[in-house]
């Protein structure tokens, strides 16, 4: 953390950046809620390449648009849903801050919407508890 506080005070950023610490589970999707997007910046790898990141769910359930660095599970979700966009991890810094900008001034309001309802409507535990009772049915046979 230190050497990320010794960053911002480097680029002269230092008071717009807040290091929150650790947060309670409990406490994550109000305290995003404070936010206006949620942004996943992952270097891509193998990993990235074939799951989708907790936290992209947490925004979703904050109502934050999402941006995140294209994956495949990424952006077949996002653009599924309708509630971001995905940016290629080769474009630069300024590239990505206009992708947040473009959604900012336009589609901020859409795509936390519709994160919202894919969350109430099919991205639940309660759902997903269905899905796989139901699975667990279909093999027993």
């Amino acid at each position: 953390i230190e050497s990320l506080k010794d960053l911002t005070q480097e680029l002269g950023v230092e008071d717009k950046v807040t290091f929150e610490g650790y947060i309670d589970s409990e406490d994550i999707v109000e305290f995003l809620t404070t936010g206006s997007i949620g942004v996943i910046p992952h270097e891509p790898n193998e990993h990235w390449e074939n799951t989708i990141p907790n936290k992209t769910f947490d925004y979703m359930c904050a109502g934050l648009p999402v941006v995140a660095t294209r994956t495949p599970p990424l952006e077949n979700l996002l653009s599924e849903i309708g509630c971001g966009k995905t940016f290629s991890a080769s474009q630069q810094p300024v590239d990505v801050r206009n992708c947040i900008l473009d959604i900012i001034d336009g589609e901020s309001e859409r795509f936390a919407r519709n994160g919202q309802e894919a969350i109430r409507e099919e991205y639940n535990w309660e759902t997903e508890c269905k899905h796989l009772v139901d699975f667990l049915y279909s093999i027993d046979g």
